[in-house]
């Protein structure tokens, strides 16, 4: 079962002994997000998009997670879609990976195609 914490600053997310996978933080303004770093906290990848921050395990990531599912659901086709940091190793899992033509180079880079709106890729998939 899922449990919901609470955390105001890095103190208490170092006193912190539960298991976490995941975690997302909200910025005011992507100027407020950049005085944040974390780089004193071991065993975590973080993603920044911007005013938000993705904080996940180290051994955790979409791709992981997603093919776990896939695997179990024992499923012909996995498609992905992502137009942040977070997403690149999700998109580097699967041939079926889309992404959009306004997003960083670097996430283009790791997705197959790339589409303007998300009902463009929504119609390429249901044509093929």
């Amino acid at each position: 079962m899922s449990q919901s914490i609470v955390i105001n600053n890095l103190e208490d997310l170092e006193n912190i002994r539960n298991e976490i996978i995941s975690f997302a933080l909200e910025f005011d303004s992507i100027a407020q997000r950049k005085q944040y770093t974390f780089d004193q906290i071991e065993n975590i990848n973080v993603f920044h998009n911007s005013r938000y921050t993705d904080i996940l395990a180290k051994d955790i990531s979409k791709a992981s997670e997603l093919l776990k599912l896939f695997y179990q659901l024992k499923a012909e086709q996995l498609y992905t879609i992502g137009d942040g940091e977070n997403d690149i190793c999700m998109l580097q899992c699967t041939d079926n990976s889309f992404t959009f033509n306004h997003v960083e180079t670097v996430i283009k880079n790791s997705a197959q195609y790339h589409f303007d709106i998300i009902e463009q890729i929504l119609a390429f998939i249901n044509q093929n």
